[in-house]
């Protein structure tokens, strides 16, 4: 909007200067403000052009944060899996060492049942 004032004020200076006919004057006038009108035209188009490219942009990174969240989620729940397997594994190489390193006491436990083979 301040480059439109800045033109029109341009033109209104090249008017009072001017010392040709007004008719000529008026004419060159009409030239300068269509040329302007057209030049706003395409800023506007370029910028309604941008307005669509951010907002397709923006439902892609609202998309892409969707997923993420669900790909956090998931290695949140994997993380947890991951933990009880490292603990069960811990608890059965203890029942596993208890057994072996007592067999008179454990000797009814067939080891095959503690390591599942």
């Amino acid at each position: 909007m301040n480059i439109v004032k800045e033109k029109l004020r341009v033109i209104l200076s090249n008017f009072k200067e001017n010392k040709g006919s007004e008719v000529e004057l008026a004419k060159n006038s009409a030239t300068h403000l269509l040329n302007y009108e057209t030049e706003a035209r395409g800023v506007r188009s370029k910028l309604r052009k941008q307005s669509e490219i951010i907002e397709e942009k923006s439902s892609e990174l609202r998309e892409l944060q969707s997923h993420l969240q669900i790909l956090q989620s998931l290695n949140s729940e994997y993380s947890k899996l991951l933990n009880k397997a490292t603990e069960n594994t811990k608890i059965k190489d203890f029942i596993l060492r208890l057994v072996k390193d007592n067999p008179q006491k454990f000797s009814h436990i067939p080891i095959s049942s503690i390591t599942g083979t």
